[in-house]
């Protein structure tokens, strides 16, 4: 089956036609989903997760958990600064996956090809690691604020020197 041919479960398609009718900055409760479904939405998450992706992909209409209460669903305000929980969240799996990087115990035993990804691997998420130190970040920040746009990444790449 390609991507194409995917098709979403009734209780999905349920959930999601529940989730876009809800306003910006109102929370729906899990409860309520719950009911939806006659299930708990707890035990079946994927049916929730993908009722987000498509609210998120088709409509443009981003949710955020509340913990133990719901979703609730992100005005342009909240939108511009999801960020904030992405770049530590990000850091944290950048961390997590150089370890386990540096866990390789003979690298003069691996092929070629095993050395490039590794090697590869690790540069990437050393440069990444870079880019997202709070003190980047912030420096980031501090040079657009006069100009607040979208940069291109050469732009981007500029203000990281």
């Amino acid at each position: 089956m390609n991507k194409g041919d995917f098709e979403l479960s009734i209780d999905t398609m349920l959930v999601y036609e529940k989730l876009i009718t809800i306003g910006e900055g109102e929370t729906i409760i899990y409860e309520d989903i719950s009911a939806i479904i006659h299930r708990d939405i707890m035990e079946c998450r994927h049916i929730l997760d993908s009722a987000r992706r498509k609210a998120l992909n088709q409509d443009r209409i981003v949710f955020d958990c509340v913990r133990n209460v719901g979703l609730k669903r992100l005005d342009d305000k909240l939108i511009a600064c999801i960020g904030d929980g992405v770049i530590p969240k990000l850091r944290r799996a950048i961390h997590r996956g150089r370890k386990a990087l540096h866990c390789v115990k003979d690298f003069d035993s691996l092929s070629n090809v095993e050395k490039v990804k590794h090697n590869a691997s690790l540069a990437v998420l050393g440069a990444v690691a870079v880019f997202t130190k709070p003190k980047k970040v912030a420096r980031l920040e501090a040079s657009i604020k006069d100009s607040p746009r979208l940069l291109s990444l050469p732009e981007t790449f500029e203000l990281f020197k």
